[in-house]
């Protein structure tokens, strides 16, 4: 399994949202408030998880205009109304990360959730031990598929020299084009959570459990 054109990760950084947890439907049902709140139809269930990826603040401005921010924060608030009690893992999650925490110098999540929501969500699943940062929108001057966030979540370690490049090997691990398009960005491999290949340079695991055993070969 293992392929000797990747090598071992130094740091791994993982999107959160149906890479890690199993959330969208949560995502959805608060869509849906938002775009009813302010009269704009709204997307079918299977729409919505086609063109997922991006933030608020990059994907809201050209559904709501000048209101994007109120429909934010009508988003926001049904959001977390529910988001704790209907998050759920996704499968394998918690031994992926306990494997890889004890074998990768460095873990980091970069999603395009907002922040204060993302790490009030590592720390419900007790999981904010095992990364080194969790970053989130709004916490670098731009969200994913902008490298600034993956180089904020790094920020501090040696795997970036003082000129923002990456000094050793790390994987981006992620479910959307969006963050295949971020490692590129970063100089980092892609790692593809997906049923189907991406491309023909990047990695392409079903889910988290096939990550894991993909960690493991490297043994």
């Amino acid at each position: 399994m293992t392929d000797m054109r990747y090598p071992f990760p130094k740091a791994i950084i993982f999107d959160w949202d149906n890479t890690l947890v199993d959330s969208f439907p949560v995502v959805y049902d608060a869509a849906v408030t938002a775009y009813k709140a302010f009269g704009v139809t709204p997307p079918t269930y299977e729409e919505l998880l086609s063109c997922q990826g991006f933030s608020l603040r990059d994907s809201f401005p050209q559904i709501f205009g000048d209101k994007w921010e109120d429909a934010r924060q009508a988003y926001l608030d049904a959001f977390e109304a529910m988001h704790l009690k209907r998050m759920k893992p996704m499968p394998d999650a918690f031994q992926m990360l306990k494997y890889a925490a004890d074998k990768v110098d460095c873990l980091c999540v970069v999603s395009n959730k907002t922040g204060r929501i993302l790490r009030d969500e590592a720390d419900f699943l007790n999981w904010t031990p095992f990364f080194y940062s969790i970053v989130g929108s709004f916490d670098a001057p731009a969200d994913k598929p902008a490298p600034d966030a993956a180089m904020f979540a790094l920020k501090g370690t040696d795997i970036i020299d003082e000129n923002g490049k990456l000094t050793a090997p790390v994987w981006f691990v992620g479910d959307g084009a969006v963050d295949m398009q971020c490692a590129r960005n970063i100089g980092a491999c892609g790692v593809y959570v997906s049923e189907k290949p991406f491309d023909e340079h990047t990695i392409c695991v079903k889910n988290c459990t096939r990550l894991l055993d993909l960690l493991r070969s490297y043994e």
